[in-house]
């Protein structure tokens, strides 16, 4: 997966306040990521007919024996300042 759009991905996590529900998610499902990254291949070509042009990408990081982990360390390490909504920012 591109940094961009991991980055994206978590900075939207993080300004929705889910951070700690994605956390969750994450833990409970690791053992599941290497198949939902397969099926997420097998199911590509519907996918980029739907217009979901990075679904390839998300199987190569769900894939990845470490992709779970890089998407927590992302999570984890948010700056605070992404917490402020962009109206408070200054």
């Amino acid at each position: 997966m591109m940094p961009t759009e991991l980055e994206t991905f978590t900075d939207t996590l993080h300004r929705r306040q889910l951070t700690t529900p994605a956390l969750l998610l994450l833990a409970g499902h690791r053992p599941l990521a290497f198949i939902t990254g397969q099926l997420l291949y097998l199911l590509a070509p519907l996918g980029l007919l739907l217009g979901w042009e990075s679904v390839t990408d998300w199987a190569a990081l769900l894939s990845a024996p470490d992709g779970t982990q890089r998407l927590t360390a992302r999570l984890t390490t948010l700056p605070a300042a992404a917490l402020m909504r962009p109206n408070e920012a200054k």
